[in-house]
């Protein structure tokens, strides 16, 4: 079985997989290759402010990484309004840029698709960078945008990797702080931290 390459194929991996906002004719669950999912992202609309940016996921270089997400078939028709929508959502507001890759679907017996997605790259004005997880934690906490809390959007990325059986070690300890967090408010981010923590591996 082959995926249709008629219109245009979007890679979700993280507010996008439970909200695209867009009109689809497919989706198709699977992973891109080459990147790792991070939160060094910051936001300032969606899910923070300016006094109180947000961190979301970005995409970051690694070549034996796996990103797993799914990807959604635009058709030729809705291309254009789409892709108008996205610039707007992902590069405008969110200060994203886009890029091509191949998409792999979970299903084997279908072949690879060329996908558009949209990644972060270093030096855009909403770029925070790697931090101790406890310390990325302290910022989603506190920041709450347009479209929710940050925690909202940590916590729903989880429920919908593991509702398609998809593991990231980095957000579920991520997730697992900012439990611990919620529970134990006047816990000191120093405290149980490890030297693992500090999330430079994927420069």
């Amino acid at each position: 079985m082959t995926m249709k390459n008629e219109g245009v194929w979007i890679f979700a991996y993280g507010s996008l997989c439970w909200r695209p906002g867009f009109e689809y004719e497919e989706k198709v669950l699977g992973h891109i290759k080459g990147f790792v999912r991070r939160f060094w992202q910051g936001n300032t609309v969606h899910r923070g402010t300016e006094e109180k940016p947000g961190r979301v996921a970005t995409l970051v270089s690694d070549n034996h990484g796996e990103t797993h997400g799914c990807a959604f078939r635009i058709s030729a028709a809705n291309s254009q309004k789409t892709l108008k929508y996205l610039n707007n959502r992902e590069t405008v507001l969110g200060g994203y840029s886009s890029a091509m890759t191949l998409f792999y679907p979970c299903d084997t017996e279908m072949k690879p698709v060329k996908v558009i997605l949209y990644i972060a790259l270093p030096g855009n004005v909403d770029w925070r960078g790697p931090d101790k997880l406890h310390n990325i934690a302290d910022e989603v906490i506190s920041a709450t945008g347009v479209c929710g809390s940050n925690t909202e959007y940590v916590l729903d990325l989880c429920v919908f990797l593991r509702a398609n059986s998809f593991k990231d070690d980095h957000l579920f300890e991520l997730e697992m702080i900012i439990l611990e967090k919620l529970k134990n408010p006047e816990e000191s981010p120093s405290e149980s931290n490890s030297s693992s923590e500090f999330d430079t591996d994927s420069i």
